[in-house]
């Protein structure tokens, strides 16, 4: 019976001494975005996987080389990575539909 008690002991202290259990997450964030540009600001209904949004482009400058994006609310739509099916709709007019595919972390922007 003391034997049974003095090991139940040493695997308690064992135990109690245990370093806790640490998860660690690296990599890019699980999300991506589409912006709209044109030449001129445009009201889009855009229609991506089935869930609508109203829009507006923003205004395209030619003349910049890498042209950075803004990401406004009115111009970018958030979404997962992956393939999407995409249609854009200005002035009852169908102007746009394709599949897109985005990856992770991916700003894709679609030149109307």
């Amino acid at each position: 019976m003391k034997k049974l008690l003095l090991f139940i002991a040493i695997i308690l202290l064992c135990s109690a001494c245990r370093v806790g259990t640490y998860s660690f997450s690296s990599g890019r964030e699980d999300k991506s975005a589409i912006s709209f540009v044109s030449a001129k600001p445009m009201d889009l209904n855009v229609t991506l996987d089935g869930q609508t949004y109203q829009i507006t482009s923003a205004k395209q400058k030619d003349y910049k080389t890498d042209r950075k994006l803004q990401k406004t609310v009115n111009a970018t739509i958030n979404t997962m990575p992956g393939k999407h099916t995409l249609k854009v709709i200005s002035n009852g007019n169908v102007i746009l539909e394709k599949q897109i595919f985005l990856s992770t972390n991916e700003t894709k922007m679609i030149e109307l």
